[in-house]
């Protein structure tokens, strides 16, 4: 059976809405817990609030998420570190070993993926846009369990790679080739700027929104 969905995202607008309608103070404590968790895919523009109901928001990387308690909050955190922990095996399972042929299958894994994600092929055109409707079809098929399966993760990874490839004129390339546990897929753009393709499937896990990270960090590609 599918993990239900951890938390809900929402708008950062209305993020600041409810902030101001329930009441809401920077959370230090919670925050710190996050940075523990997944320091290494922050930035200095993450918040975390405290609303006096009791509900936790994120905001982070245009857009936001809230938890209807602590607990919640908390349940995601452990579910991260869980799959953190789990290095048995590659995420994409063993049909790349060390990443050898993957980059020549992304043309065929990209074309595989409306499918895997029941969405209509004309849906997904290769713009940043067209994120919004993986994140969506994330939801759909059932949270965070839907990363698990390398079937599914890598057209996924094929598609967003090749949007942020586009985007920036870059290229694809493999790092960790010696490793058969921890080769992954990248895309430089032409700046040398590296955009690791599995951090973006964490951003879906932790924050449920591969849109909002990809198109983040393409609006801040020149920095």
């Amino acid at each position: 059976m599918s993990r239900r969905p951890i938390g809900k995202t929402i708008r950062v607008g209305r993020a600041h809405q409810l902030i101001r309608q329930f009441g809401g103070t920077t959370d230090h404590q919670h925050a710190a817990e996050w940075e523990r968790v997944v320091g290494h895919l922050s930035r200095p523009d993450e918040e975390v609030f405290c609303l006096r109901d009791g509900r936790i928001v994120v905001i982070s990387y245009g857009t936001a998420r809230t938890f209807a308690s602590t607990s919640e909050y908390r349940e995601l955190l452990a579910y991260v570190e869980e799959q953190s922990r789990r290095q048995r095996s590659h995420p994409l399972g063993a049909r790349f070993p060390r990443g050898e042929g993957f980059i020549e299958a992304v043309p065929a894994l990209v074309q595989e993926l409306s499918a895997k994600l029941r969405l209509a092929p004309q849906s997904l055109n290769g713009t940043v846009e067209s994120l919004e409707r993986i994140d969506r079809a994330a939801r759909r098929l059932g949270g965070p369990e839907w990363l698990d399966d390398p079937t599914i993760l890598a057209p996924v990874v094929a598609y967003v790679g090749e949007v942020m490839r586009q985007a920036t004129d870059g290229r694809w390339e493999i790092r960790g080739a010696d490793d058969s546990s921890q080769w992954q897929p990248i895309v430089v753009g032409t700046n040398g700027r590296v955009y690791p393709t599995f951090a973006i499937f964490k951003e879906l896990l932790e924050r449920g929104s591969i849109f909002a990270r990809v198109s983040y960090d393409l609006a801040n590609r020149h920095l």
